[in-house]
Formats: structure tokens, sequence, C-alpha cells
């Protein structure tokens, strides 16, 4: 968010959360905008792998009709087979590493990311108002209009807010709203109608 000193006076104030985020909301926010992050990413490199693998399985069946073929002329193939076995390596590597690979690799560097910074452990103080929203930490006191976000998703346990550029967004624990979180959930969809705003559910993640 953008530092904005002087905001409207005359907005009015809807909703203020004071919280601190917890490592596992924090793992859990980041598993999800992650994957939202990098799903146009992933689906191409599936796509790519795939094509990798059916060439490599066509490579090797043509090579083992050459061998069954001419058995004698097998050692003279075996630099064709090793290409082919490291085609296919990548293929079922960059097919099987956001189902494995990513996920562990991402929780790892978020703990690592929660424990050394400090930010991230402190108490935040959310306000929302009528015409924007605003976040208090100790070292400074950030705000953004409605106007200016992307777009709100909602998920099962957290909101989400992106930011115009996508590649960082506000998340709400809905553990932090206790009894006002249909309340804060009716004000979201209530505010990206009146700014034309894109909202989503995802009650699976």
């Amino acid at each position: 968010m953008e530092q904005k000193d002087g905001q409207n006076n005359e907005s009015t104030l809807f909703l203020k959360l004071e919280y601190t985020i917890t490592k596992e909301q924090f793992l859990e926010y980041n598993r999800i905008f992650a994957v939202d992050f990098f799903r146009y990413r992933r689906r191409k490199t599936l796509i790519s792998c795939t094509i990798e693998l059916i060439l490599a399985v066509f490579i090797l069946f043509t090579i083992i009709r050459a061998w069954n073929n001419s058995p004698e002329s097998f050692s003279s193939m075996i630099i064709f087979v090793l290409i082919d076995a490291l085609l296919m390596a990548m293929g079922l590597y960059g097919i099987l590493y956001h189902k494995v690979f990513f996920q562990k690799k991402l929780d790892k560097a978020t703990v690592k990311a929660y424990e050394n910074n400090q930010y991230l452990k402190e108490p935040v103080t959310l306000k929302f108002f009528t015409d924007h929203f605003s976040e208090k930490t100790s070292k400074a006191t950030v705000s953004m209009d409605w106007q200016e976000i992307s777009e709100i998703k909602i998920y099962r346990n957290i909101y989400m807010i992106l930011f115009p550029d996508g590649r960082r967004s506000l998340f709400v624990p809905k553990t932090a709203l206790g009894q006002k979180e249909q309340e804060f959930e009716q004000f979201l969809k209530e505010t990206a109608v009146h700014y034309g705003k894109k909202i989503t559910e995802d009650m699976k993640r």
C-alpha cells in the first residue's frame, strides 16, 4: 500500500481490527497467493513438460523398434537412449514439480521468512472505511482507496484484497473478526459492487 497522509476525514469508519499474524495464518496465505500468482506459469510448464514427455515416449518406441530390427546396432544407440532418458526425466520433473516439490519449497521459505522477519510478528491495526482502508504497524501507517484495488477474494479462512500490481495483497484472517465476520463479508461484497471490483469466493481453500 502507498503512504497517504491527510486521508479524507469525511469517510466513515466501518471496522477496526487489531491482531497478530500467526505462522499458520501466514503459511495458509502464502500457499493460496502463490497458487493464484503462478497459475499461468504452472499451466504453461505443464503443457511444455507434457509435450516433452510425449516426445520422449515416442523416441523411446522408435529406439526399441530400431533395436528389434537390428540388435547389433544397440551400442550406437546408447547416446540416443541417454538423451531420451534425460528428456523423459525433465518432463516428469516439470509435471511433478508444482504438485510435489513446489509446495515443500514454498512452505520452507515461508516459515523462514516469518521467523526472520520481526515485522510479521508485530501487532497490526487495520481500519476499514467506506472509501479506503489502512494498515498501522510500529513502523508506519499506510492506506489505499478501494478504487485502487484490483480484486477481493474470499477463502475458507481468510479474506484477501489484491493490490493493483497483482503481486501484493492484504489478507485478513477470519479468526481476527470474531462475531463481525458475516458483517465484514457483506461490507466487502457491497464495496466491490459499489466500486466495480471483481469479487470471488473459493471455500475449498
